[in-house]
């Protein structure tokens, strides 16, 4: 089953973070090019990351109510 909202909630977390690490590298780097590929490459691992995290804690029930 997908979870549309997970998904772009995903999204929506790893762009704010995608930008923020291509600031850091072009500071580091020097290169626009490499910070942008770097970067992007690292968010879409972490939006896929994101969303398998979500998913195993939607099935734990530890702190649940109900």
């Amino acid at each position: 089953m997908f979870y549309k909202r997970t998904f772009v909630k995903g999204i929506t977390w790893e762009v704010s973070g995608i930008i923020a690490l291509t600031i850091i590298n072009y500071v580091i780097f020097e290169r626009v090019g490499m910070s942008i590929t770097v970067s992007l490459g690292y968010g879409i691992l972490r939006i896929g990351m994101y969303y398998l995290h979500e998913r195993l804690w939607k099935k734990i029930k530890w702190y649940k109510k109900g």
